[in-house]
C-alpha cells in the first residue's frame, strides 16, 4: 500500500511538474503576443498572459495532475494558493535587493522554492480529497 502512495506521489508530480512548464511556455506565449501582435504595454501583456496560464495551470492540475473534478472551492483554494507563492516571490525578491545579491540569485531561489511550495500547496490542501 505505500509503494502504491509513493508511486502515486511521483507521478502527480511528473504530471504537476509538466503543467507547469506547458503554463509558462503559455504564458511566454500570450505575452509576446499581446506585446507584439496587439501592440498592449509590457505590464498589460504579462497580465493577461498571467490570466491565461492561470487558467491552463488550475484545469490542467485539477483535471490531469490530481485527478480532480473542478469545483469552485478547489479554484478558491488556488487563488489562495497563487498569492501565497506571489507573496513568497515578493520576499525573495525584496530580500534578494535588499541584501545588495545579484537579481539571478533571487530567481534562481524563487525558481526552486516556487514549485516546491506550488507541489506542496495543490497536493495537501487544494486539490486533497
Amino acid at each position: 500500500m505505500r509503494l502504491l502512495r509513493v508511486r502515486r506521489w511521483h507521478i502527480q508530480l511528473l504530471r504537476f511538474s509538466f503543467v507547469g512548464v506547458l503554463a509558462t511556455l503559455v504564458h511566454v506565449t500570450v505575452a509576446f503576443f499581446l506585446l507584439k501582435a496587439l501592440d498592449f504595454p509590457l505590464v498589460f501583456a504579462n497580465i493577461g498572459a498571467f490570466f491565461t496560464a492561470f487558467i491552463v495551470s488550475y484545469f490542467g492540475n485539477a483535471l490531469w495532475s490530481f485527478e480532480i473534478h473542478s469545483e469552485m472551492r478547489s479554484l478558491m483554494k488556488f487563488c489562495v494558493a497563487s498569492a501565497v507563492n506571489l507573496s513568497i516571490i515578493v520576499l525573495i525578491s525584496s530580500w534578494t535587493a535588499q541584501a545588495g545579491l545579484p537579481p539571478y540569485t533571487g530567481i534562481l531561489a524563487i525558481a526552486l522554492v516556487i514549485p516546491l511550495v506550488g507541489f506542496l500547496l495543490q497536493k495537501m490542501w487544494v486539490f486533497n480529497r
